[in-house]
């Protein structure tokens, strides 16, 4: 099982006022910095954040740490800070690069429904600023840009149907240090919570699990929207980059990751490659070592579907759900 690190008398730093959860940075008797977000009580945020996690680190992605934690009672996770303490490196977010490409980009605006933060935009930024895979990444052959390694990112949503890559959950690292090879890199992927139906209910997800195991044999067409491919094709299954201004609705993860393969075939199928080279048993390995007091086996049976329907529908490179 994952551990749960109690961080109840560790020192707080400062509050955190990015976002829209409560949370703050706090240190741990060796002098780490971690960010604590606490999960709401309805919600399975600090499940879905975790397991987001490992499944980056599966797929070989770099990505924000994170560990189940609790606060005096209060459930969540905790984020090592994945910048240097020296400043020696700096975090720019997405809205900030795309005002520098376009003055009159709405980069205070709302993390929802900026019909602006399109995917040509966000590879674009990530071109015209000339951000490089991490450094310490093992990219896959036909991946040489950051905005090539920023399609590993989508094809992360696309698989845990992350709706929250708005434009300050992600961005790019800028080096002030003479010794660091890449000045300029795509900042780890962060911020999963918003993934796996962790907003539902442990009755609906059960529902909609059974209504899925039953979907090609006894749901009739008209019922598709209550089982699990129903969720993922419904308003609550959309993310937050739109495919052009005139769009009225943001995609569906899939569909981003989608658009992606069909504009930026090369890197995108790399990407499939490093995916169906894996050991698909290990996610299940990595749900199941989610405590049983953190994760519901509801939610357990509904995340592992939820998961497989992504996977087949990325692999066959069809990006639909049969």
């Amino acid at each position: 099982m994952f551990p749960v690190i109690d961080v109840s008398n560790w020192e707080r730093l400062s509050m955190e006022q990015m976002g829209t959860k409560p949370k703050f940075w706090c240190q741990s008797e060796d002098g780490g910095e971690y960010l604590f977000k606490e999960s709401r009580s309805h919600a399975g945020e600090h499940w879905s954040e975790k397991i987001a996690a490992e499944i980056a680190q599966w797929i070989g992605l770099s990505h924000a740490s994170i560990e189940l934690a609790v606060c005096n009672d209060k459930k969540g996770t905790i984020s090592k800070n994945f910048l240097p303490l020296d400043k020696s490196c700096s975090l720019v977010h997405g809205n900030e690069l795309l005002s520098k490409i376009d003055e009159s980009y709405p980069k205070e605006a709302p993390n929802f429904s900026v019909v602006q933060h399109t995917l040509p935009r966000i590879i674009e930024a990530l071109d015209e600023h000339h951000a490089q895979p991490p450094m310490t990444a093992i990219i896959p052959e036909g991946v040489t840009t950051g905005s090539d390694y920023f399609l590993g990112y989508l094809m992360l949503d696309a698989l845990i149907t992350n709706t929250d890559r708005h434009h300050q959950n992600w961005g790019i690292t800028i080096s002030s240090s003479e010794t660091v090879g890449h000045d300029t890199e795509i900042a780890p992927t962060f911020d999963h919570a918003s993934s796996l139906g962790r907003e539902l209910t442990d009755r609906r997800r059960d529902d909609k699990y059974q209504a899925e195991l039953r979907r090609n044999e006894t749901v009739s067409p008209s019922r598709r929207d209550q089982t699990i491919v129903g969720y993922l094709e419904s308003r609550k299954g959309r993310s937050r980059i739109y495919e052009a201004e005139a769009e009225a609705n943001p995609l569906h993860p899939i569909d981003v990751f989608r658009i992606a393969f069909a504009r930026y075939n090369t890197p995108s199928d790399a990407w499939i490659n490093r995916l169906q080279s894996l050991d698909y048993s290990q996610v299940r390995q990595i749900v199941q070592k989610i405590p049983n007091n953190i994760m519901s086996e509801p939610a357990r049976s509904f995340c592992l579907k939820l998961i497989e329907l992504n996977y087949h529908a990325i692999i066959s490179r069809g990006f639909q759900y049969e």
